[in-house]
C-alpha cells in the first residue's frame, strides 16, 4: 500500500507547481507583446503600401490576425492570474502578488464595498441570489465597513475570493441561484477572517 506524500514531498509538490504556472504565465506574456507587435507591424506596412492593394490587404489582415491571437493570450492570463490569485501558495509568483496587491488596495476595496451595497439595495437589478442575500445582510454589511476601513489590511488571496464572490456569475452563490445559501456564509466568514490590523507607524522622536 503507497504511503501518503510527507511533508517535504509535498512542498516539492507545490513548489514546482508554482514554478510551472509562473512559466505558464510568462510564455502568455510572450505570446501577447508578440502577437501584438506582429499586429502593429501589419499596420504600419499596410499603412507604407497603401497605394497597392495586394501587399497592403494581405498586411492588413495580418494585423488583423495578430490583435484577435494577443487578445486571446490576454484573457488566458487574465483568466490564469485570477484563479492563481485566490491561492495563497502563488503568491510567490510575483505576477500574482502584484494583481493581489492591487485587488487588495483601499480604492479597489471601497469599489467592492459599494458593490455589496448595490447588490443589498438592488437585488433585482443585479440578479443577485436572493435567499443568499436574505441569509447574508448582516454579514455583508459588516464585511462593506471593513473593505472601507482604512485602518484595517486585507490579505490579497482574501481579496480575490471577494472580487470572485461579487462578480462571478458562475461561482458565486450571491449570483448563482443553483449554489445553496449557505456557502455564500462561508465564504464572506473566510474572506472576513483575512482582514488584520494596519501596522501604525512609531511616533518620531521629540
Amino acid at each position: 500500500m503507497r504511503s501518503a506524500p510527507g511533508p517535504e514531498n509535498t512542498r516539492e509538490m507545490h513548489a514546482r507547481l508554482v514554478e510551472a504556472q509562473a512559466t505558464r504565465l510568462h510564455e502568455l506574456r510572450i505570446d501577447e507583446l508578440g502577437r501584438l507587435g506582429l499586429s502593429i507591424i501589419g499596420v504600419a506596412v499596410a499603412l507604407a503600401e497603401h497605394g497597392h492593394p495586394s501587399l497592403a490587404l494581405p498586411a492588413l489582415a495580418a494585423a488583423f490576425a495578430g490583435a484577435v491571437l494577443a487578445l486571446s493570450a490576454f484573457h488566458d492570463r487574465s483568466e490564469l492570474l485570477e484563479e492563481l490569485a485566490l491561492e495563497s501558495d502563488a503568491y510567490a509568483i510575483r505576477a500574482v502578488r502584484a494583481f493581489g496587491e492591487r485587488l487588495a488596495a483601499l480604492e479597489n476595496r471601497r469599489s467592492l464595498a459599494a458593490s455589496i451595497r448595490w447588490m443589498l439595495h438592488n437585488p433585482n437589478s443585479y440578479m443577485a441570489h436572493s435567499e443568499s442575500l436574505d441569509a447574508c445582510t448582516e454579514q455583508l454589511e459588516e464585511l462593506a465597513r471593513e473593505l472601507e476601513d482604512d485602518r484595517l489590511v486585507l490579505d490579497p488571496a482574501c481579496a480575490a475570493t471577494c472580487e470572485r464572490l461579487l462578480t462571478d456569475g458562475l461561482t458565486s452563490p450571491l449570483i448563482n441561484r443553483a449554489l445553496p445559501a449557505e456557502d455564500a456564509l462561508v465564504r464572506i466568514r473566510r474572506i472576513r477572517a483575512g482582514f488584520h490590523a494596519a501596522a501604525t507607524s512609531a511616533a518620531a522622536p521629540v
